[in-house]
């Protein structure tokens, strides 16, 4: 079929089924040699930060304010206040205290919410507790720069100012690593 034929698109139907398959094959024939075409992959679309409008002085100052309160609900949700209505065992945040103090990060990342208590302490266990501990200790940024020296002063703050909470097989790996050190 080499010339775009109008009355394949505008053909109508036919009772008997096989011409009805020789209408619809012909139909797509016709389209064919018309577009001369194949359709191929979805093209990419452009990136979003190409952002044609940049943000004028007074939306920079509201971005920068928004975040400098969204970093200091967050700073307060992980500070543990235990009262009598509210016991220790009450208090189970789900965003990282370390996270929050570390400006090297992203504000995402930051102020990252976890989805329970659960998975901030397998958050904490593996990015602050297993990596190689540094020699000068880490510094808690939400106490007032409170440097802690060892895992084993990390953990203990963790628990008691911060409410989150190491327990179990990982607690006494910890221990033992802690009694092996002093030892050397």
């Amino acid at each position: 079929m080499n010339t775009f034929k109008h009355e394949a698109f505008m053909s109508l139907k036919h009772l008997i089924l096989e011409a009805e398959y020789q209408r619809r094959i012909n139909t797509i024939n016709a389209g064919v040699a018309f577009c001369g075409v194949e359709e191929g992959r979805p093209s990419r679309r452009p990136a979003v930060d190409d952002d044609p409008y940049p943000l004028t002085k007074r939306q920079r100052c509201l971005l920068k304010d928004n975040t400098e309160v969204l970093l200091h609900q967050a700073m307060e949700s992980v500070q543990a206040k235990f009262t009598a209505e509210q016991p220790q065992a009450c208090f189970q945040p789900c965003i990282c205290f370390l996270c929050i103090g570390n400006p090297s990060c992203s504000l995402e990342s930051r102020i990252k919410k976890y989805a329970t208590p659960g998975s901030l302490t397998r958050h904490f266990l593996r990015r602050h507790i297993n990596p190689p501990w540094p020699a000068t200790g880490v510094e808690c940024n939400v106490c007032e720069g409170k440097v802690l020296p060892a895992k084993s002063a990390l953990l203990n703050h963790a628990e008691e100012a911060h409410g989150t909470v190491v327990r179990g097989h990982t607690q006494e790996k910890l221990a033992l690593e802690y009694q092996q050190s002093l030892e050397n």
